[in-house]
């Protein structure tokens, strides 16, 4: 995968994942900052793992490399 095909991946398991807030195969940046989230892997597993991070309620934007 190119680096650029899941952006927010890349940066919060690199140069930004300090900030990172983990949960299984979901990352976000701090809900206090922004809504950006993404996962390893568009699969069921990748989506409760962002249901779980995110909460319910919660606000995510996930950016997908397909439509």
């Amino acid at each position: 995968m190119h680096p650029l095909d899941n952006v927010i991946w890349q940066a919060l398991t690199t140069r930004q994942s300090e900030f990172a807030e983990s949960f299984e195969l979901a990352r976000r940046f701090p809900r206090a900052v922004t809504s950006l989230t993404a996962f390893s892997e568009p699969s069921p597993r990748g989506y409760a793992s962002l249901a779980e991070l995110v909460g319910a309620g919660g606000t995510a934007t996930l950016s997908l490399p397909v439509p």
